[in-house]
């Protein structure tokens, strides 16, 4: 079995991608804090092998086990932050809807299994692990044999078993371990959730809970390793792009998505995305990886 070793600064950025899938078996040396982002287009696939950190995936926090596994569909917000005094070994895979169609048949939907399975940890036990491991080596082997008679049928093949099994294996299999949301945190998740598309604050939401601002944001900074205001910054971005996808305006893409400044939105935006929200709306950029404000 072979893996890539890379620098704790590794990117997860993934621009054009149009292969019917991309995976990779990697190590990184230590201080790995992996900045939020999310997918445009594309599934996910995470395999935790080894390390000690946590796991971010749309507002949720998961200890990580070795054998840890979770679906991540698009567009949801998601990091890995791992212990500074330890490697961080992983398997992902990472393949669009579209691949999922035309992998499935009449009788079997694979996209169905996905939209299913994703946005929920599973674990798979030593024994587990090493056949989900096993599965994914014929995969990662053929990228080294690019001129190969017949790999885009083997591709096929392969990533069809390793689909199939993946789907069978989580059914059987509990779900992995969830910490407990403290009080505070969850009471503030659900406030944003609610008045996202208002003229909220710090201090507004601190009011809403009857707490003080610095308690509020030491609270998040502690549980997420990120600030309030990044965090609810990203799920504005996420949302005005979706507004756009869906035909929105870029004047009420930023309203509706809680931006008071219009100048702001756009500056933002452009900084996160790479393009205006305008250009944007009229030749969405799909199939990437967008990092958000840390």
């Amino acid at each position: 079995m072979e893996t890539t070793t890379v620098s704790p600064s590794i990117s997860y950025i993934i621009d054009n991608f149009d292969d019917p899938y991309l995976i990779t078996h990697v190590t990184s040396e230590q201080n790995f804090h992996g900045d939020f982002h999310i997918h445009n287009g594309f599934y996910e696939f995470y395999l935790f092998v080894d390390g000690i950190g946590f796991y971010y995936n749309d507002g949720i926090k998961y200890p990580l086990r070795p054998g840890d596994f979770i679906i991540i569909a698009p567009e949801k917000i998601h990091r890995a932050y791992i212990s500074n005094s330890h490697t961080y070994e992983r398997i992902v895979l990472h393949l669009s809807a579209k691949t999922l169609m035309e992998l499935s048949s009449p009788v079997t939907n694979l996209l169905h299994d996905c939209q299913n399975c994703s946005n929920r940890f599973y674990h798979f036990e030593k024994e587990e692990l090493k056949k989900q491991i096993h599965l994914t080596e014929p995969l990662i082997s053929l990228d080294e044999e690019s001129q190969r008679h017949g790999i885009d049928l083997l591709q096929r093949s392969y990533l069809t078993i390793l689909l199939l099994e993946t789907f069978e294996s989580i059914k059987k299999f509990s779900p992995g371990v969830l910490l407990p949301v403290p009080p505070v945190i969850q009471n503030a998740l659900d406030y944003i959730n609610l008045h996202l598309s208002d003229d909220i604050s710090i201090q507004s939401i601190a009011d809403a809970l009857n707490i003080s601002r610095s308690y509020l944001c030491h609270q998040f900074r502690d549980y997420f390793n990120t600030s309030l205001w990044n965090y609810i910054l990203s799920k504005r971005l996420v949302l005005a792009q979706s507004l756009l996808l869906r035909g929105k305006t870029v004047t009420e893409a930023c309203y509706e998505s809680g931006f008071r400044d219009y100048a702001h939105f756009i500056k933002t935006f452009s900084r996160t995305f790479g393009i205006s929200p305008k250009k944007y709306s009229q030749n969405p950029e799909k199939n990437k990886t967008f990092l958000l404000p840390s």
